[in-house]
């Protein structure tokens, strides 16, 4: 995150996903070196949906704004997506939260709001 936020305001984001996608391609492909591939359509076609829209938007956003927000609130947005997801499956699948659950998740809550609302004080 940190290093997004420094080279994103001076380089382009399309210049940076570049790097980001040949580094994570390589990555993969050396892992996946020795298994065994069974692609179907259905394989392929969740594949690009999750490479153009989760991936490549997220990550052009993600590079766009980050500069403006900072580290911080881009670390504490972060932190939210496992209480969204929860909250999510309790609403869509039925699921249930424990309580140490949802504790958990109104403390990174309070966290995000607290980091993103609160100004710094000037120092003398």
């Amino acid at each position: 995150m940190v290093l997004i936020t420094r080279f994103s305001r001076s380089e382009e984001e399309k210049n940076m996903l570049f790097w980001q996608f040949v580094t994570v391609g390589a990555v993969n492909f050396l892992f996946g070196l020795g298994e065994r591939w069974h692609l179907n359509l259905e394989a392929i076609s969740v594949g690009i949906y999750s490479g153009v829209f989760a991936t490549t938007l997220g990550i052009l956003w993600q590079m766009r704004y980050q500069k403006e927000v900072g580290n911080n609130t881009t670390a504490l947005v972060y932190m939210t997506q496992p209480f969204v997801s929860l909250v999510l499956s309790f609403l869509l699948l039925g699921e249930r939260m424990s309580f140490l659950q949802l504790l958990g998740g109104i403390l990174v809550l309070v966290a995000l709001f607290t980091g993103t609302m609160m100004k710094p004080r000037e120092s003398n």
